[in-house]
């Protein structure tokens, strides 16, 4: 064969096989492709909202802490209550107006002490608008001493009370007048204070008032009790107390 016939045939093979893959990538390609896209469908309008308004937000219920003598609120009381009350609502801890020990004291007229609850003290607090109102006041030791006197020069604020390790007097027509529904007294089982108090909530009961006393268990004076849940509990059952009718400016 000559040379010619030779190059002729090589050439004739090389087209063979190139017609023979792009035949092969055709059918793989046919086989794997996609189907084509849909056109785009036309843009529809937003549904209308509706015209029944959104349920407001519940906003956290405002707990002051009113502390002991002497306690510096935001470094002692304040961060166990706070967490340990934190399902109830946020507990506020204002300092008392004068300075001891270190720490803070209640002195002077009820007007005195109470402007304290209304000071923002620290820029990483909820706002005061930003708490339900009216609120739960925490007293403890001194804290509790001093809460009928702040309840009074600000009737309304607080719908409801505990009072723990403070044996003082308390009236069902002084509490009413206050705005109060609800009260606890609480204490420990080796606080001097604890048969007082429970006088003092049984007595409330039976002239009509929603009272109850509560036994922080085998503890002396403090607010933590032996088992932690009973504070909570009977603050859980202060905010279910009615506020309907009960002043809500504040």
């Amino acid at each position: 064969m000559s040379m010619a016939r030779k190059v002729a045939f090589s050439i004739l093979f090389l087209f063979s096989l190139l017609g023979a893959s792009f035949a092969s990538m055709r059918d793989l390609r046919a086989a794997t492709d996609l189907p084509p896209h849909e056109p785009a469908l036309a843009a529809r309008p937003a549904p209308e909202p509706p015209d029944t308004p959104r349920p407001a937000r519940r906003l956290p219920r405002e707990i002051v802490y009113v502390h002991g003598r002497g306690e510096n609120p935001t470094a002692e009381g304040c961060p166990v209550l706070r967490a340990l009350l934190m399902a109830e609502g946020y507990t506020r801890c204002p300092s008392g107006n004068t300075r001891l020990w270190g720490g803070f004291d209640w002195v002077g007229r009820g007007e005195e002490m109470a402007s304290r609850l209304d000071i923002e003290e620290s820029p990483l607090e909820p706002k005061l608008d930003a708490l339900a109102k009216p609120s739960i006041l925490f007293g403890f030791s001194q804290g509790g001493y001093v809460a009928p006197a702040i309840l009074a020069a600000r009737p309304g604020r607080f719908f409801a009370a505990i009072l723990v390790g403070a044996d003082v007097p308390l009236w069902k027509s002084g509490l009413e007048r206050a705005g109060v529904r609800r009260i606890a007294l609480a204490a420990g089982q080796w606080d001097r204070t604890y048969e007082g108090m429970k006088r003092t909530a049984k007595r409330l009961a039976r002239e009509g008032f929603d009272a109850r006393f509560v036994d922080l268990g085998a503890v002396g004076h403090t607010y933590f009790p032996k088992e932690p849940h009973d504070i909570v509990d009977v603050v859980a059952w202060l905010n279910q107390a009615e506020t309907s009718g009960a002043d809500l400016g504040w």
